[in-house]
């Protein structure tokens, strides 16, 4: 009951009160020598000091989540905060490490958070490559193409390399028309209410800034009140 109790104090901005019971049953866990359970007692606590802005507890969370549970998705859980901080050397560092186990090279996620980690180094051809690999080794999970493609299309003007990759050649068959249909695609994914989701509270402040730069130049009107919110959370 302990748990339902915590989750439902989180769900309701308790957050303090769900900090308590979380910090409970983790030590409980550790006592236990459950190892999978502490780890994820240890994920809720650096998502809470999140959101209470308790950074440094936050990510001293995550890593302890990491060293119980060295697997894709808490590496992913830990890269991604750290990308949202804006520790993006740290996140480099981090990824890197990782991404030289050749297992690894086939998660989509970690893919795509290293395509953002790039991104956020001004690397904005090697992060459209990194994107492409992250869209290969997807499992159709509609948010994450969704985020995958969002990076491609910013990338669109930033990038030569994605430029020539998602327009079609110059001789290619119908070139005017394919061209439109990715034009009229991205003014799509640009103007998409799932911009508004919390996921943008773990992308980089520069991945951010672009984000909603270009999608106030598509016109997406609907997106503008969520920045002027969020930006009062990152900036």
């Amino acid at each position: 009951y302990r748990v339902a109790l915590a989750q439902l104090y989180y769900e309701n901005a308790f957050f303090e009160a769900a900090q308590d019971i979380y910090e409970s049953l983790r030590d409980d866990a550790i006592a236990q020598g459950d190892v999978a359970g502490t780890a994820e007692l240890l994920r809720s606590l650096a998502v809470i000091s999140f959101r209470l802005g308790n950074l440094q507890d936050a990510v001293c969370y995550s890593w302890d989540a990491v060293q119980y549970k060295p697997a894709s998705d808490q590496v992913a859980h830990h890269a991604r905060l750290l990308l949202g901080l804006d520790y993006i050397s740290a996140a480099d560092e981090f990824l890197s490490a990782y991404l030289k186990d050749p297992n690894a090279q086939k998660e989509d996620y970690v893919l795509h958070l290293y395509s953002l980690v790039r991104f956020a180094s001004g690397q904005y051809d090697d992060a459209f490559t990194w994107s492409k690999r992250a869209l290969l080794y997807s499992h159709g999970n509609q948010d994450l193409d969704f985020e995958i493609r969002l990076v491609q299309a910013i990338l669109f003007d930033m990038s030569t390399v994605a430029r020539q990759d998602l327009l079609p050649k110059e001789d290619a068959e119908d070139k005017e028309e394919k061209e439109k249909k990715y034009l009229d695609r991205r003014q799509q994914i640009l103007t998409d209410k799932r911009l508004e989701g919390d996921w943008v509270l773990y992308w980089p402040s520069s991945f951010v800034t672009e984000v909603r730069n270009k999608a106030r130049d598509a016109d997406a009107q609907n997106v503008d009140s969520s920045w002027n919110f969020l930006e009062g959370i990152i900036f």
